[in-house]
């Protein structure tokens, strides 16, 4: 028989039958059950509908999947390279099925299957909720906003899968946004003022916040979470007015938004004038025609955006010519009014935090390119941060290059025989320096619970050249294998007494308790996490998770060795009155009467000297900095370098 529920019809017989206690209490919440195995929420928009999804984290379990639900216009035509819009309302209903929408345009995921085709329609949100998810449910939500490096990545299924997440009792949103030049151009004008992509982000956070209740989620119990370039999103939003009150936690997984590759301060137009020209899309005056560059096709325009790369681009492995910037000052609702390490001493959204890095993060740029490693001899200045690049000489330039050499390459040219030298390199100025600095400015304000993930297990994304050069250890996104499903990794003869599924098991704890509870190791916790407190870390960056086969903690201070090292070699220069930079001459260890400022990164820090002996101390940095857990048998010489201090409060920028 069929029966109308609240307009719809409904199969009453299926409904008896069926074991889900769901379909029988959402007869009376306003839920809308088409059949078992499907159900329709009225949205504020309009009506969507779910179906029940066989869960992969445990057998007969199942759970609620809402796939492509829209929450902005689709940004084409006039409304490319502008803020979003929100959609609009729609008549019937929206098919939601096991079918992902496109993804945004970008060229092809490497070693993924299964994401099929892209579209400039594609700010969608999914939502996948437990089986017996209600309105009075109010379960925590974990919004999850995938890397990529601005330029790929998708929030498809096959991409990342949340079944091990929702099974443990929280409702995931994971979020589609527009990534490359169509994301991040920039004119500096209303038309195109950039950082469209965050405010796609914003948008969707502010959907959550008006309609996750209807599908058994808790609004003021929001964690934002990402990865790389969804992880220093997540800085972003911590950062940004317009986000304020989106969400109460967040999680940041290898990315900062003090990196260098995040955030460009000055020099987006001329990238935007160099695709412009590759696309014959400039004016007679040399101007970029917005109109040209909204009606040419998609795919001319990805395929052109990586003209607008440096060769430091290149070099350093940021193959991202549109990235988050600095927004015009006459914009009328930026993203980003200021810069990161300015709006990081008074963020407005103080919300506790998680936050770390891969213990060889760098593994991901190894190439088996010699020519690369050569020539990278000669580029070894552009892993100087670019501000203290800009002010020194060319005499404290080389000095600096032999001390990069020395720490990463024991003194030797780069190859391929030293390679673990360029991983370490690449992990601690592309990560554990930002990391650092982030946690550490960022502790000031809210609580911070920082980690490194040095698990070297199965559930990694595959990757030829990896396996090639024989590189070890936790790569960069290792650790989204133990969290999420994946296309490409295959769980098949891992039993649960395996160590990769009792790994998968802790970190899905650790983030599902921290979104339910706000504290990763909660009293009530058990075996599982192996009793394990998780302390906060302190003002000196101490007290962080390693996260390995065991979990451990650690009292020393976070990377300190490594820290001081790009420490020294980041120290802001002082002008001579000439107007030419001097070399740098290191405080010595006094009483302190005066503050050194360094910069990392693009962020410059002050650091108060604080030992009152004046018998000098060194730090001696060796190969007990790195983990040797590469058949590489590369050695880091004793090097001794003058005292530095961690910051604890930050000064002015220094451009």
């Amino acid at each position: 028989p069929i029966n109308n529920i609240g307009g719809f019809p409904v199969k009453i017989k299926n409904i008896m039958e069926s074991k889900h206690s769901l379909c029988l209490f959402l007869l009376f919440v306003g839920f809308n059950v088409i059949s078992t195995s499907t159900v329709v929420i009225n949205t504020s928009k309009g009506k969507v509908r779910g179906v029940l999804m066989q869960s992969k984290a445990a057998p007969r379990k199942q759970m609620l999947v809402f796939k492509g639900i829209p929450y902005a216009e689709p940004p084409i035509n006039e409304l490319r390279f502008k803020a979003p819009v929100p959609v609009k309302s729609w008549d019937g209903i929206k098919m939601l099925t096991f079918i992902d929408k496109p993804f945004c345009p970008q060229n092809k995921l490497y070693g993924f299957t299964g994401l099929g085709g892209y579209s400039e329609d594609c700010l969608f949100v999914n939502v996948y909720a437990p089986s017996d998810a209600t309105p009075a449910s109010k379960l925590p939500v974990m919004v999850y906003i995938p890397g990529g490096g601005f330029i790929r990545g998708s929030a498809r299924y096959a991409y990342n899968g949340p079944d091990y997440l929702v099974n443990q009792g929280v409702i995931v949103v994971t979020l589609s946004y527009r990534i490359g030049s169509l994301g991040f151009l920039s004119l500096g004008s209303e038309d195109a003022p950039g950082n469209a992509g965050l405010k796609d982000q914003s948008l969707a956070l502010k959907w959550v916040q008006k309609e996750i209740h209807k599908f058994g989620g808790d609004s003021k119990k929001v964690t934002l979470f990402g990865e790389s370039a969804g992880s220093a999103s997540v800085h972003f939003h911590i950062l940004s007015d317009m986000s304020k009150g989106l969400f109460q936690q967040a999680i940041g997984e290898s990315g900062s938004a003090l990196a260098e590759h995040s955030f460009l301060k000055t020099g987006y137009k001329e990238r935007a004038m160099k695709l412009a020209s590759a696309l014959n899309c400039l004016t007679l005056e040399g101007n970029v025609n917005l109109t040209c560059l909204q009606k040419s096709k998609v795919k001319d325009i990805i395929d052109n955006q990586e003209i607008a790369l440096s060769e430091e681009d290149i070099i350093l492995g940021n193959a991202y010519a549109f990235i988050p910037v600095l927004e015009d000052e006459t914009i009328e609702a930026p993203f980003l009014n200021d810069t990161p390490e300015n709006l990081i001493k008074n963020p407005p959204n103080k919300v506790p935090m998680i936050m770390g890095t891969n213990e060889k993060e760098g593994n991901i740029f190894a190439s088996g390119n010699a020519e690369f490693y050569v020539k990278l001899s000669d580029d070894l200045k552009y892993f100087i941060p670019k501000q203290t690049r800009d002010l020194i000489n060319n005499d404290t330039m080389k000095q600096k290059v032999e001390e990069i050499k020395l720490f990463y390459f024991d003194g030797d040219k780069p190859s391929l025989q030293n390679i673990q030298g360029y991983v370490n390199l690449m992990t601690d100025q592309v990560f554990t320096m930002n990391t650092a600095i982030s946690a550490r400015e960022l502790s000031k304000h809210s609580t911070v619970y920082l980690y490194q993930f040095d698990f070297d297990g199965n559930f990694r994304i595959k990757s030829p050249m990896r396996k090639l050069l024989n590189l070890t250890g936790a790569s960069h996104a290792d650790e989204l294998g133990y969290l999420f499903v994946f296309s490409n990794i295959n769980r098949d003869g891992y039993g649960e007494d395996s160590a990769e599924m009792k790994m998968l098991h802790k970190m899905v704890k650790l983030w599902t308790n921290f979104a339910k509870y706000g504290t990763p190791t909660p009293d009530t916790e058990g075996s599982i996490l192996e009793d394990t407190k998780w302390s906060p870390i302190s003002e000196n960056i101490s007290h962080y998770l390693i996260i390995n086969g065991t979990l451990e903690m650690s009292t020393e201070s976070y990377q300190e060795q490594i820290v001081s090292f790009w420490e020294e070699i980041s120290l802001a220069v002082n002008i001579t009155p000439s107007g030419s930079p001097s070399p740098i001459t290191p405080p010595k260890p006094t009483t302190p009467t005066s503050t050194t400022s360094f910069t990392t990164g693009s962020t410059t820090f002050s650091s108060t000297p604080t030992m009152s002996s004046s018998t000098p101390t060194t730090s001696t940095f060796s190969s007990s900095i790195h983990s040797t857990s590469s058949p590489s048998s590369t050695t880091f010489p004793s090097t001794t370098l003058p005292p530095t201090t961690a910051s604890t409060s930050p000064s002015p920028i220094t451009s």
